[in-house]
């Protein structure tokens, strides 16, 4: 299992993890060496990326190499013989791969009688291009001209020269309509059109555009003749779980000068087979007959406002074997107006959620005592409110980076489960999670459950080993882009030895470490606080968001670290203004239209009616970003991780668990990048020899 680490202040969609690498130690010395090795847990094929490494005093000479080796070859990309301490952030290239491919991450520190070695594995991936395909309607009525464009973006969102094999239109019945053949492009726009013929069928049509293996589709819609006079909204629930009894649809329609319209309203509700062809698609008919197995279909009048309600049963589509099906339900509304005679069609879609209630913690302290057992309650609750009794809970720890269960419980009559668990060995804050199935990431193919509840619980307060904190002042707006902004860092240090004091700080988006730099204090006795200020540049390449962590490596391997994660605005490198001119403009008055951008730019323009529009049918900033790897939140691959039995043993490594000012210690704010982040550091061990 993945190691969930500890969500908060940061999306998954997107990003990087980290770890920590290995650190030997003389046998007797006062304070021992150690260092700090940051690197890219996924890497670019053929990319230029970057590993940070930070050193303190070795008091005498020792030689720091680090090597990037595969099965076949190895490489070195840094080496540095010095007395001094030091942290010095280092480019590389990263080499071709194809596919994907495991390589080792090799450091080694050599002295006269210091010597220490440590790999992890990263993964060098070769990401494919997406390929965007736009039409300038959604919905195409019969005889009508269909015009669409298709484009290739690389992961850094360039346009590339690409030779699209094969280009088709298939109809409703999967028929293919027309085709195109090596239409080949060079960094730009292939812009493409097909006439509908008087007698075109009504329903879905795909636009399939294969380059390679890959084939991207984008579909749109023909409606029988004639321009319906009326417009109408459905209103459906964005998901429904499977523990809800009923669900509702409900639909009101009015006349574009704002009349309620009547007339007769047909929702039919399926649930689609689990293929290929409806995977992207709201809806597939063949003859207006579903494909799918599990259909329910209601009929009514509207009212006098204009709509209508449909009261359905989930039963209807939860069938013994739904393992054919997918986890969604295709919603189609048909209006037909009293009026005009006219009918028009729309659909939506309801994703099936196995979520069919909600565990949460209660009564659990902030703080902990030690030798006092934390004691609390898990609370269970269904999707109606109501409590469960008799539910089995299993009670989560997060050890050694990985959550273990340590108690399994029952709910009583009340939906209330208690726990009390011994603190006497426990070192810094305790994470807890609390599940109805032995695991803490759930699918549907384990069926139904309960959300995970989650908290933590802090250390006590300062105490003997407490050496200060770091903390990251976050930014509760969006960050300009192509601004210089100012970041504030806060500081409180105590029980050093040596007058000098670095924190360093990395800025990582979009997987890379786009920038680094450190502040060097002064220390003489007692504490020193205050702040101080990292300011950069927020360039276009660094949306949609940006982390910064902080740390320091202090006297006799003591570690503070913090990190806060900040949203940009959606913007991109080369900036495309649109104005209209006059505006606003009145019916029938011609109308200028123009567009800045930077010079030999391609620009696409798309002009659509906003009484026609709907949400996900335009191509927009999020769709785009969504392109990058690095922002669909994917974690570490687990090959790539560290792994935990859940054993107690005698701990062969000391972590000095110094607590920052939000409860949170060093090892917790790496943990919480390992998971949710593309970023490792190597794992931070001192071996006594």
């Amino acid at each position: 299992m993945a190691n969930p680490g500890i969500q908060a202040g940061v999306l998954l969609s997107f990003l990087c993890a980290m770890f920590l690498i290995e650190i030997t130690v003389q046998t007797n010395p006062p304070c021992p060496v150690s260092y700090l090795v940051t690197v890219p847990a996924i890497l670019k094929s053929e990319s230029k990326d970057t590993f940070c490494v930070s050193l303190t005093d070795p008091g005498s000479h020792v030689l720091v190499t680090v090597i990037l080796k595969s099965k076949n070859k190895q490489k070195e990309v840094f080496k540095k013989g010095t007395s001094n301490a030091f942290n010095k952030c280092v480019k590389f290239k990263v080499p071709h791969v194809n596919g994907e491919e495991e390589h080792l991450f090799e450091v080694t520190v050599k002295g006269n009688d210091f010597y220490s070695y440590d790999a992890t594995r990263v993964l060098i991936k070769s990401f494919h291009p997406k390929t965007l395909i736009q039409t300038d309607k959604h919905i195409y009525n019969q005889g009508e001209e269909v015009k669409f464009r298709a484009l290739t973006l690389d992961h850094d969102l360039d346009p590339l020269h690409v030779t699209y094999n094969h280009i088709w239109i298939e109809d409703p019945h999967h028929n293919k309509i027309a085709k195109w053949k090596d239409e080949e492009v060079d960094k730009t726009i292939l812009p493409l059109s097909y006439h509908l013929g008087d007698g075109a069928v009504a329903g879905l049509y795909r636009i399939k555009v294969q380059s390679g293996k890959k084939i991207e589709s984008q579909s749109f819609r023909v409606q029988k003749h004639g321009s319906t006079k009326f417009k109408f909204e459905i209103h459906v629930p964005h998901e429904v779980s499977v523990g809800k009894e009923t669900f509702q649809v409900k639909v009101c329609t009015k006349y574009y000068y704002g009349r309620p319209a009547g007339g007769d309203a047909t929702v039919k509700v399926c649930r689609p087979l689990r293929n290929q062809d409806t995977c992207s698609s709201a809806l597939v008919l063949k003859d207006d007959v579903s494909l799918t197995s599990l259909c329910k279909t209601r009929q009514k009048q509207t009212c006098d406002k204009g709509c209508a309600t449909f009261i359905l049963k989930m039963s209807n589509f939860l069938k013994p074997d739904t393992k054919h099906l997918l986890d969604v339900l295709d919603v189609k509304v048909t209006l037909k107006d009293k009026e005009t005679c006219l009918s028009h069609t729309q659909w939506e879609r309801i994703r099936i959620s196995y979520v069919i209630g909600k565990l949460s913690f209660q009564n659990v302290p902030p703080v902990y005592s030690r030798d006092t057992d934390l004691e609390g309650q898990v609370r269970a609750l269904d999707v109606h409110g109501n409590p469960v009794p008799n539910l089995k809970v299993y009670l989560f720890e997060l050890k050694h980076g990985a959550p273990c269960i340590v108690q399994t419980l029952t709910t009583d009559e009340h939906g209330i489960a208690y726990f009390a668990l011994p603190t006497e060995k426990q070192i810094g804050p305790i994470h807890l999670f609390a599940s109805s199935l032995d695991t803490l990431e759930p699918d549907q193919h384990v069926g139904a459950y309960y959300e995970v509840a989650k908290v933590k619980v802090d250390v006590p307060g300062p105490g003997s080993e407490t050496c200060g904190f770091l903390k990251v002042h976050p930014i509760e707006r969006k960050l300009v882009c192509s601004s210089m902004e100012d970041f504030t860092v806060q500081y409180s240090l105590s029980q050093q030895i040596s007058e000098n004091i670095k924190i360093i700080y990395l800025v990582l988006s979009r997987g890379e470490i786009v920038h680094e730099g450190e502040e060097e204090l002064t220390y003489s006795s007692g504490v020193i606080q205050g702040t101080f200020t990292i300011t950069f540049r927020v360039k276009p390449q660094y949306a949609p968001k940006i982390h910064i962590v902080v740390y320091t490596i202090l006297d006799c391997v003591r570690v503070l670290a913090h990190s806060e994660s900040f949203d940009t605005e959606h913007c991109f490198e080369n900036s495309v203004h649109p104005k209209f001119h006059p505006s606003p403009v009145t019916h029938d008055q011609n109308v200028e239209f123009c567009v800045k951008a930077n010079q030999h730019s391609v620009c696409g323009v798309k002009i659509i009616d906003a009484l026609t529009k709907r949400d996900g049918k335009t191509l927009s900033k999020e769709q785009i970003f969504a392109i990058l790897p690095e922002i669909k939140g994917s974690p570490v691959p687990p090959e790539l991780q560290d792994h935990s039995d859940c054993v107690e043993v005698l701990p062969r490594s000391y972590y000095a668990v110094s607590t920052n000012q939000d409860g949170a210690d060093a090892q917790t704010v790496f943990n919480v990048w390992r998971k949710n982040h593309r970023f490792l550091f190597i794992r931070l061990v001192y071996d006594i020899s």
